[in-house]
């Protein structure tokens, strides 16, 4: 069964006709800008949940939010900003701990033997013949099965100009790694979200890089806090946009609990133990 990437509630923190009216001022920006690739799968489909514009927001809310965040504003969301380890700072330049967190999931289909390389290329049609023996003719009547969790989670931040550094550094070594084939490969998955004007080298292997590090982090993790690989997600945000790079991972956990989780991935990520869990 599958279902998309989940909607954290850092990601849409606007109710009713608050989130109608920023996605319809949002709505003519992101058909401009995708002009190159308009026919594309993630253009066509326009989730608000998928866009670039919007994992950036969620990725600077979890810097933001660490600032002004109040109880009142944002019950769901807790951020905690901590100091980066001293053997870590070269590599690693923010770590916020994430107390709190609400996550929405949504079931809107399945599949069978292999999945689909492009999972939302019918909706929300799709959906309805899936999903309901008769399918609703009227809009209001169209919904998804969808419930609430709440974790926590842990957010780092690398140094983007070490990651520019180790690019030249390796520039051989990428070259051979990172073919044509592998960036194609790339772009062909949707949950990368790769750029508006198509994947490159430079964007791949910052990808390569985030991507390989949080799933080596996340099996270290298990070990550390006792939870399972499968209760551990990842959310990755990452740009090689020159004026506005990124480079982060969200790991955290969720529970159906109405309390989310106990707290044990937040505690490594302190100063006095994350350090000694990287490196290990």
């Amino acid at each position: 069964m599958t279902g998309p990437e989940p909607l954290l509630s850092f990601k849409t923190p606007f109710k009713g006709e608050e989130y109608y009216e920023i996605w319809g001022r949002l709505k003519p920006r992101w058909r401009a800008c995708s002009l190159p690739i308009a026919r594309s799968f993630r253009q066509e489909r326009n989730p608000l949940w998928q866009s670039p514009i919007c994992l950036r927001s969620e990725g600077q809310s979890s810097t933001s939010f660490a600032r002004k965040l109040t109880p009142e504003g944002v019950p769901n969301l807790r951020v905690i900003p901590t100091s980066v380890p001293t053997e870590l700072s070269a590599w690693i330049s923010k770590v916020n701990l994430v107390e709190r967190l609400r996550e929405t999931r949504v079931f809107y289909g399945f599949n069978r033997l292999e999945a689909s390389s492009q999972p939302l290329a019918a909706m929300p049609q799709s959906a309805m013949t899936q999903l309901f023996r008769t399918p609703p003719s009227q809009p209001q009547d169209c919904w998804l099965p969808a419930i609430e969790v709440f974790g926590e989670g842990i957010y780092l931040e690398f140094n983007h100009d070490r990651i520019a550094q180790w690019q030249v550094e390796y520039r051989d070594w990428l070259q051979l790694r990172i073919n044509d084939q592998f960036v194609n490969r790339l772009n062909d998955v949707f949950q990368t979200l790769p750029p508006l004007a198509g994947a490159n080298r430079e964007w791949a292997s910052r990808y390569l890089l985030v991507h390989s590090f949080a799933h080596i982090l996340i099996n270290q993790f298990v070990f550390e806090c006792g939870y399972s690989t499968a209760s551990l997600r990842e959310r990755l945000y990452v740009s090689a946009d020159s004026t506005a790079p990124m480079a982060g991972i969200l790991i955290y956990t969720a529970a159906g609990d109405s309390e989310g989780t106990l707290g044990g991935l937040v505690r490594l990520g302190r100063p006095e133990r994350l350090g000694d869990v990287v490196r290990r």
